[in-house]
């Protein structure tokens, strides 16, 4: 996953995390292209379900996403 300082850049060490993301789960989408099915999939991992939709998408969500775990990936 990304692991650098959240910055509203989709630069080249973003789009290698959501390729990682992507290959880890077997999203069909054009690799490293945030896309509806991998943007889905981070809102199912990242959201709280006991928070209303409103709230789900909140400042801590960039931490839910360092925290899914992909098969080797050395941090959380």
């Amino acid at each position: 996953m990304y692991v650098g300082a959240a910055h509203g850049n989709y630069n080249a060490e973003v789009e290698q995390a959501v390729v990682r993301f992507q290959e880890a789960r077997a999203i069909g989408e054009e690799s490293g292209v945030y896309g509806p099915v991998s943007r889905r999939q981070v809102e199912a991992e990242t959201s709280d379900p006991d928070q209303p939709r409103e709230r789900r998408a909140g400042p801590d969500r960039i931490d839910r996403f360092r925290g899914l775990q992909l098969p080797g990936s050395s941090f959380s």
